[in-house]
């Protein structure tokens, strides 16, 4: 179970940079990279919610960046809105530092 839901997060996550393509290339609407990021950042972050750990550091963490990834669902107005491209951004970036700081 354990590898299953860190492929699922992978694979949620991939799915945006395909989407990037194919909405550069004229295939998706505008904006649908933004839907399937929002989407993509909201199962991620049930995902990690739900993820057992053995010890309280890692558990803490996983707390945290399910946290952030679920406050990264304002993906979808970040290109119209400028505090929620600002929160997106930082929830994403404070996110990434989670997972670097604790391996």
């Amino acid at each position: 179970l354990h590898k299953l839901q860190h492929v699922m997060m992978s694979v949620g996550l991939s799915s945006v940079a395909l989407c990037t393509f194919l909405e550069q290339k004229g295939y998706l609407a505008q904006g649908s990279t933004n839907l399937v990021l929002a989407a993509a950042y909201g199962t991620s972050g049930l995902l990690i919610l739900g993820h057992p750990s053995p010890n309280a550091i890692e558990t803490r963490g996983h707390q945290l960046s399910g946290l952030c990834n679920i406050l990264c669902v304002f993906a979808p107005l970040a290109a119209t809105n400028k505090w929620a491209h600002l929160a997106t951004s930082f929830f994403a970036m404070w996110n990434g530092c989670l997972w670097i700081a604790l391996g």
